[in-house]
């Protein structure tokens, strides 16, 4: 039985769509527009129409699955209520159960967008290399993971919401010390689970790699090939550890894409947030956030208040999730200043040229957005452009002339 929502409540989601899309068509409309002359000069005079089919067809797709989300967040808020009463009321831990139920659902419901993006828009455009037992495979660790690690801190969760009348604070700690402990065992537990990682073999890349990494003052601890290649023609590498010992992982795509000098390019970048403790600035940045989550969601509970508590924190979730674009464009915008830091780092190191020819190869191979509008760019990116990042290496190099 429908239950209309007499708050209002209903009307966010509509709204955050109606934003949303408002900025995707900004970006739209820019796609249509003519390559600036200094982008072609930065990059290179390139035939740009393939990147921008590309984009425009992956920004038609997010309009379109925008609409269903919110449709379907809409269709919760009137139907959630007496789901758990005919459900889930009277069942041990019913409210973590039903929130776990409804991440389930979501995840369920959005398989037919994921076939669609994976093996029609990726595929039409060289990216996709996975096969439907990688894709159901994934979606069978991811929901293996929900109900293994989410549903138990759920269950944690909800029980000292029910036993302190000021909560935050201990269900803050409870989160942040899960969250990093996940960021701990990630590389040695749940990565394992999705790709394979193999040690890079002896040669000069590893020797250079392993000097690298001394001359800034971090000893690597190991250095491993991921099977990117395995899901997707994309390329990445990162660093993971913590302290002064680092280990490197490449995707193979990478190795692939760009020669041992620009790797190192790469790397030096990535050792630029190791130096400038990108990743530990990250993970405060986070727990800062949550811990004002939570602290208003303890304002807004009312223990007198019969409604369930899993209810009570989707309402909640739904009402501020207006401030989701400007909180996003603020992140976005510490996370870039971050970025050209790192490219700053590794110009000192002497890889401006190699970083540069490493951008616009990377730009080309994924086929990134020519042109952008600054405000889908604010919300969406938390990376200057590659134009931006080019103008940020070249003004560096400069100085140092």
């Amino acid at each position: 039985m429908l239950k209309f929502p007499s708050n209002g409540l209903f009307l966010i989601p509509i709204a955050n769509n109606l934003l949303d899309n408002y900025i995707n068509s900004r970006q739209l409309t820019k796609l249509s527009q003519e390559v600036p002359e200094t982008t072609k000069k930065l990059v290179g005079e390139t035939k740009f129409e393939k990147a921008i089919a590309y984009n425009k067809e992956k920004l038609m797709f997010n309009i379109f699955t925008s609409l269903f989300t919110s449709a379907e967040e809409v269709l919760i808020l009137f139907v959630m209520a007496s789901l758990y009463y005919s459900k889930f009321a009277g069942i041990m831990f019913s409210d973590a159960i039903f929130s776990i139920f409804l991440s389930l659902l979501s995840l369920i419901t959005n398989i037919p967008f994921g076939l669609f993006f994976d093996f029609w828009i990726e595929k039409k455009y060289g990216f996709n290399k996975k096969t439907l037992g990688i894709f159901f495979y994934d979606l069978f660790i991811r929901a293996t993971l929900l109900i293994l690690i989410q549903l138990p801190l759920l269950i944690a969760i909800f029980y000292i919401i029910k036993r302190f009348s000021r909560f935050y604070f201990y269900v803050w700690l409870l989160i942040a010390t899960v969250q990093i402990v996940l960021v701990i065992i990630y590389p040695s537990v749940i990565a394992p689970l999705f790709n394979k990682f193999t040690p890079l073999e002896e040669g000069p890349l590893k020797t250079k790699i392993e000097e690298l990494a001394t001359k800034v003052g971090f000893s690597v601890q190991k250095i491993s090939v991921m099977d990117g290649s395995k899901r997707s023609g994309h390329s990445n590498a990162y660093f993971i550890g913590f302290g002064k010992v680092k280990s490197i992982v490449l995707y193979d795509t990478l190795l692939e894409h760009l020669n041992e000098e620009e790797i190192l390019a790469v790397l030096g970048h990535e050792l630029g947030h190791c130096f400038y403790h990108h990743v530990y600035l990250g993970i405060a940045l986070m727990l800062s956030n949550l811990l004002a989550f939570l602290y208003l969601f303890n304002v807004f509970f009312s223990s007198s208040d019969t409604e369930p508590i899993c209810i009570k924190f989707y309402k909640f979730n739904t009402s501020v999730s207006l401030v989701n674009t400007p909180l996003k464009m603020g992140i976005n915008l510490i996370k870039r200043i971050w970025e050209r830091q790192a490219d700053r780092f590794a110009v000192d190191l002497g890889f401006g040229d190699q970083l540069k020819s490493a951008l616009v190869k990377l730009h080309l191979k994924n086929e990134c957005v020519p042109v952008i509008d600054w405000l889908y760019s604010a919300v969406h990116y938390d990376h200057p452009h590659t134009t931006e990042r080019i103008e940020t290496i070249e003004a560096e190099m400069r100085k140092k002339e």
